[in-house]
């Protein structure tokens, strides 16, 4: 698409529209409208902030910044996008992979800041400092553009996308950078070393997807309900299709999840901003085509719902709705009101015995537990490790292969011996390898077709042999179906002519000549042997 000027209406110009057609879902933020920029439209809308005239959109393939005041060929030929105020109203502009640069309020002649081919910026609410991406370190600036020091060097990261600083009191100062290389959210303390990393576990998809230029911001406005919340937008839908799906997950300032608002596309990049006093959530979606500024209004209230895993044994703790994920995502926030249900999974060595749950009506026996969230909840899930028995496998035979478990544990040749939890019912399957085949089954397993599988029950140690037999080849296999083949002796020649009592037997030519070399023979034969000795 041709890159154009375009002479930028003031905001209020922009147009607010229903929801579009997509469905724009959110479990936590209510959807209001959608700023399209009409009557010309946005092509590509990448980034969105609030500063002293209100809300400011950059529009990628326009080169311009909509606002009021406007500033229209911002960056011709690398569009503007990610934007950023301080305190005294001065604008920062990440134009694409290119530069960052200032323009102080009344915006005048940019002033260029960073250009390192930046990838990601955030202003500090508090001290006004200034942090650019960049793929493999975060610069800070202090509000005159003098470089600070670098962040995320030594390679903590290795493909960064994004940035966003808090000003929350809990984690002031922290500093968060989506890393594309493992897909990420990497967390700096305010001494620049590396506290967290965020995976995503507790989302839908169970990880985050695609954070290459990734959009990430943190709520810094001390009346939000949503103060300290942490924002990242996930490109779930990469690849996929021309317009990939992209969602905004929520996470609390503890890092617990929070929720998902869903419907975006074309993701990469996007931009996230905050509305003081409403506490609106603004968010950049689509490219050239259908592009959007989305607007939704604060969290709902909510409350947070922790698991606490106790006892000898191990597992894992999940939700419904998404949320828990425990392991390693122990505690979420959800709507006030909302019910969820937790499930414990013990491990191939662990029993799960039950819950304890404070805050809530209590979930007896070792189903699933089912909690209204009214208000803060912790639920415990107790895992034991009962008592184990040993299972060992033996293999034999002239052929080879493998033996299995369900639950896992053996895996033969490799590891043939494996503790299971008593009364355990383990199934064993045999696969033999390529040229063999199971010859059969003893043992703990005597009685089983050679087919399998075999079903052993835990009740003591128990021991299995398997035998595989190499798989005899065509021809061999022909060679002794024919060998074991009965073969009818030939028939008896029929009997001679009786002769006639006391007549001379006649002798024809034919029989002279072969008596004639009988003869001959017995006598070189005779000799023959006489010279050897």
């Amino acid at each position: 698409m041709s890159r154009r000027c375009w002479i930028c209406a003031p905001l209020l110009a922009l147009a607010l529209l229903a929801a579009p057609a997509q469905s724009l879902a959110a479990a936590n933020h209510p959807f209001l409208s959608a700023i399209t920029g009409a009557p010309t439209g946005f092509e590509d809308a990448c980034g969105v902030a609030f500063g002293p005239g209100g809300l400011y959109v950059s529009d990628y393939y326009h080169d311009t910044i909509v606002g009021s005041p406007a500033i229209a060929a911002e960056s011709p030929g690398d569009g503007p996008c990610k934007l950023g105020f301080d305190s005294e109203g001065n604008l920062y502009v990440n134009n694409w992979h290119r530069d960052v640069v200032k323009y102080t309020e009344p915006f005048g002649a940019p002033a260029v800041i960073d250009a390192a081919q930046p990838t990601g910026l955030a202003v500090d609410p508090a001290s006004g400092n200034v942090y650019v991406a960049h793929r493999t370190y975060v610069s800070e600036y202090d509000p005159t553009g003098t470089l600070i020091r670098e962040i995320g060097t030594g390679g903590s990261l290795e493909d960064a996308y994004g940035v966003a600083v808090s000003d929350f009191p809990a984690t002031a100062g922290y500093v968060y950078v989506p890393d594309a290389k493992g897909n990420t959210v990497k967390v700096f303390n305010p001494s620049g070393a590396l506290v967290e990393t965020m995976t995503g576990a507790a989302t839908p998809q169970g990880h985050f997807t695609y954070l290459t230029d990734a959009e990430i911001a943190v709520d810094n406005s001390p009346t939000s309900p949503s103060y300290g919340h942490v924002f990242v937008l996930d490109a779930i839908g990469h690849g996929k299709s021309e317009h990939p799906e992209a969602v905004l997950d929520e996470f609390n300032a503890e890092g617990a999840y929070r929720g998902q608002i869903t419907g975006f596309t074309d993701a990469e990049p996007s931009g996230i901003a905050f509305q003081e006093g409403t506490h609106n959530v603004y968010v950049t979606s689509g490219n050239s085509e259908g592009s959007a500024v989305f607007v939704y209004g604060p969290t709902s209230p909510a409350h947070t719902l922790k698991v606490v895993k106790s006892g000898t044994g191990r597992g894992t703790v999940s939700s419904q709705p998404n949320g828990i994920a425990c392991g390693s995502a122990c505690a979420a926030e959800f709507n006030e009101g909302q019910t969820v249900t937790l499930f414990a999974a013990p491990d191939a060595h662990s029993v799960f015995t039950g819950w304890a749950v404070t805050g809530a009506e209590p979930c007896p026996g070792t189903g699933s537990c089912t909690v209204l969230i009214s208000h803060n909840v912790e639920v415990s899930a107790s895992f034991e490790e009962p008592t184990q028995e040993t299972l060992t496998v033996t293999e034999s035979g002239s052929g080879s292969g493998t033996v299995s478990s369900e639950p896992a544990g053996i895996s033969c040749p490799s590891s043939c011996s494996e503790h299971f939890n008593e009364g355990r019912l383990v199934t064993l399957t045999a696969s033999p390898a390529a040229g063999s085949e199971v010859a059969g089954w003893s043992g703990a397993c005597s009685g089983t077709p050679a087919s399998g599988p075999c079903k052993v029950t835990m009740s003591e140690a128990r021991a299995v042999g398997v035998q595989f037999a190499l798989t005899p080849s065509p021809a061999a296999a022909s060679a002794a179906a024919s060998a074991a083949v009965t073969r009818s002796p030939a028939p008896d020649p029929p009997p001679a002519s009786a002769a006639p009592a006391g007549a001379a037997r006649a002798i024809t030519p034919a029989g002279r000549l072969a008596k004639h070399k009988h003869r001959r023979h017995h006598k070189h034969h005779y000799k023959h042997r006489h010279r050897r000795r």
